[in-house]
């Protein structure tokens, strides 16, 4: 057989014929990376300015409030995140479904025929593309109201607790004068589904890894909504907390029409999902990456066999328009042997 004695085809011990591969895959790692860095840097930089706006312009007791509405500011923030992972993982093992039904040929292997040999064969119609991109529309609906129940009911229990929240915090009468400032409060109150939403939408578009565009968004918004509308806060006479927190809001609102538009309107279509797929193929997806019977970087040809991940009672999950689990199982041909 072709390859060296341990079984890979000539070439590095990974089986490619050189590092470039890996250098390319270190490269996507690495541009991926330095998105999600610039937009931390963004997101940290915009409560940064917002502090020294509140400190320069409303004094010690204003600087005091303002760090207390920044703690509650973020308690949507420690529920929803869970969300959110929840809608990364999920996304993220329907999209890797999504590739590999992409790679199968209609009810057959991936050479198209349609005989009864079972090594390799798989009804294509018992998980189709079609169902991957209903369920996917599914758990992304379920997850974002899941994430306005809990921001709703964070925003119902500032109302109802505003005096003991603000107990909680501070002692000081003139930090607790400014923390009970009405506009502040409702703005702080109603903020809280929004900030939900956002959060919930932050993980979902990561399922998609569509880690540039996050960054181009938060960029957009940090320089042409939130800075402009925090100058205002600073211009303005009297400056208040709660229009220094309208920057915050703005910014909010900002990720929330563009993130989520960007859902909506192309990683949950059909070409947005297969553009998914494709990214992740050159991007150096794993076993479920594959193209013309091909692994995304030259691995082996597998062959998909649902019966394997049901009578063997393991395999990776892939959800159908209905929610139900179909297990299936990727096998190499050569090898004989079946593997997750």
């Amino acid at each position: 057989p072709d390859g060296t004695p341990d079984g890979t085809p000539d070439g590095t011990p990974d089986g490619t014929p050189d590092g470039s591969p890996f250098l390319a895959d270190l490269a996507d790692f690495a541009a991926d990376g330095a998105s999600m860095l610039i937009r931390s840097v963004l997101l940290q930089g915009s409560f940064f300015a917002a502090m020294v706006c509140a400190s320069r312009r409303l004094g010690a007791s204003g600087l005091a409030a303002h760090h207390a509405v920044t703690q509650l500011w973020m308690c949507s923030a420690y529920l929803v995140d869970g969300v959110a992972t929840a809608g990364t993982v999920s996304g993220s093992r329907l999209v890797g479904a999504a590739m590999g039904n992409e790679a199968i040929a209609p009810r057959g292997r991936r050479d198209g025929s349609t005989g009864d040999d079972d090594a390799g064969a798989f009804e294509a119609d018992d998980v189709s593309f079609e169902d991957i991109l209903a369920s996917l529309r599914s758990v992304c609906a379920r997850l974002v109201l899941l994430a306005l129940a809990a921001g709703t009911a964070i925003c119902l229990g500032f109302a109802r607790f505003r005096a003991c929240l603000v107990r909680a915090f501070t002692s000081d009468e003139s930090a607790s004068d400014a923390l009970l400032d009405e506009k502040l409060w409702t703005l702080l109150a109603f903020s809280q589904p929004l900030n939900a939403a956002v959060f919930c939408l932050d993980g979902l578009v990561y399922a998609f890894q569509d880690f540039g565009f996050v960054r181009e968004a938060f960029e957009v918004g940090v320089g042409y909504v939130f800075a402009p509308t925090l100058a205002w806060a600073y211009g303005k006479t009297p400056t208040t907390l709660a229009a220094v927190w309208t920057a915050k809001v703005a910014l909010n609102a900002w990720r929330l029409v563009v993130v989520g538009a960007r859902i909506a309107g192309w990683c949950l279509t059909r070409r947005g999902l297969r553009a998914a797929c494709e990214r992740r193929r050159v991007g150096g997806g794993a076993d479920g990456g594959c193209e013309e019977g091909r692994g995304a970087r030259g691995s082996s040809p597998r062959d998909f066999d649902e019966s394997a991940g049901v009578e063997e009672g393991v395999g990776s999950p892939t959800t159908s328009a209905e929610g139900s689990f179909r297990h299936w199982r990727l096998r190499s041909p050569e090898e004989g042997a079946r593997s997750p």
